[in-house]
């Protein structure tokens, strides 16, 4: 009977977790190349599981003026060590997306 019971709770729980699409997690960047976020005292994230937008990138844009002319900028805004990090993880756990910087103040 007992085990019957253990059944049960496990599959409510199994169904509830699954109804859940994502959550969210907070991090530290401490390494930038390759990128590594720690979001935990034990786990720490390396690129190979992370989603990086490209505004949080070094990336280079065109912008063009009013008279027509086109200049290339870089735009330095990559992630640097220490930056706080809000991340979403995807269903199933297995990739992170990091949405933006976080200030704490």
């Amino acid at each position: 009977m007992g085990d019957l019971i253990q059944i049960i709770k496990q599959a409510a729980f199994d169904a509830i977790e699954a109804s859940k699409p994502a959550c969210f997690l907070y991090g530290v960047v401490i390494e930038t190349k390759p990128l590594n976020i720690q979001i935990d005292q034990k786990l720490i994230l390396t690129s190979d599981f992370l989603l990086l937008p490209e505004y949080l990138t070094n990336h280079e844009i065109i912008l063009k003026s009013s008279d027509g002319l086109k200049s290339k900028f870089l735009l330095e805004n990559g992630l640097k060590k220490g930056e706080n990090v809000i991340l979403l993880q995807q269903k199933g756990g297995q990739r992170f997306l990091v949405l933006d910087r976080m200030v704490i103040s």
